[in-house]
């Protein structure tokens, strides 16, 4: 099903969604950002059906036609409740959801490279992250697929920041962005220029393999040594997740590892 049928599909309800976090206020918002403590509640005007959006985890790739060229990215509609409601109350682990509202349900797939809230006011961007801290922020990402390499869109802005999808180092440098240095995206070579080499191993370390860039989520195993049993938080392989070193290729693969250097902060926290 095209992209255009799901937004006129959703465009034919008048509707548009508002939002309240923790039950207090309400207001049409399009994006809201809250912590995995919060709970966030979504109401329209008439009842309905609430519907989640996920996306297709595959590696998408945005050079295969061309270095101007930006692949669409696939979802599919999955409907919340099949019960019928003017409200839905959501308490939500860390990571990026799309929460749509329509008068009837609907099962489908559809592509697209444009933020699912582009020209739709019955759909919300719902962003969860753990705490306030570097993880904290790059658990933002949680759920999205892997794209190589994300891009600007339009006017729209870069598709990590627009929590879209993003690739093993522009996930890494999506967590010091959001607080607030400056830094552009660029890819496990261009890193490089903004570490320094660390003999430490933390929540946090940046854990470079030459292809692929990882961050350390949790020491679990000999503490202060890599293993098998530690967490890694990464863009790897086909989505952004949480993942056991020991279940991964890596596990088998030679790595350095990093810490960020002094940094200068951005003006424009984003």
């Amino acid at each position: 099903m095209t992209l255009l049928f799901i937004f006129v599909f959703f465009l034919q309800t008048p509707e548009r969604i508002y939002v309240s976090v923790n039950n207090e206020g309400s207001q049409p918002l399009r994006t809201v950002i809250i912590t995995q403590d919060d709970s966030v509640q979504l109401s329209t005007k008439e009842s309905g059906y609430w519907i989640s959006f996920k996306p297709i985890f595959r590696e998408y790739d945005n050079l295969l036609n061309g270095t101007r060229a930006i692949e669409k990215i696939e979802y599919k509609t999955d409907v919340l409740s099949t019960n019928p409601s003017n409200l839905v109350n959501l308490k939500l682990p860390p990571g990026t959801y799309h929460i749509g509202f329509s008068h009837s349900i609907t099962d489908t797939t559809f592509s697209t490279f444009y933020p699912l809230t582009y020209g739709n006011l019955d759909i919300v961007q719902v962003i969860v992250r753990e705490n306030d801290s570097y993880i904290g922020y790059l658990s933002e990402l949680i759920g999205l697929p892997f794209v190589i390499p994300p891009k600007l869109i339009g006017t729209q802005g870069h598709q990590t920041d627009l929590r879209l999808g993003t690739d093993c180092a522009e996930f890494a440098i999506y967590g010091v962005r959001r607080m607030g240095y400056k830094i552009p995206y660029c890819g496990p070579r261009g890193i490089l220029e903004y570490l320094e080499r660390s003999d430490e191993l933390n929540p946090g370390t940046i854990i470079h393999y030459g292809y692929q860039v990882s961050v350390l989520y949790e020491d679990r195993g000999v503490i202060g040594t890599l293993d098998s049993e530690d967490l890694l938080i990464h863009a790897y392989q086909d989505r952004v997740a949480i993942e056991i070193l020991g279940t991964l290729e890596l596990a088998k693969r030679e790595y350095k590892l990093y810490k960020w250097k002094n940094l200068k902060p951005n003006a424009n926290k984003h």
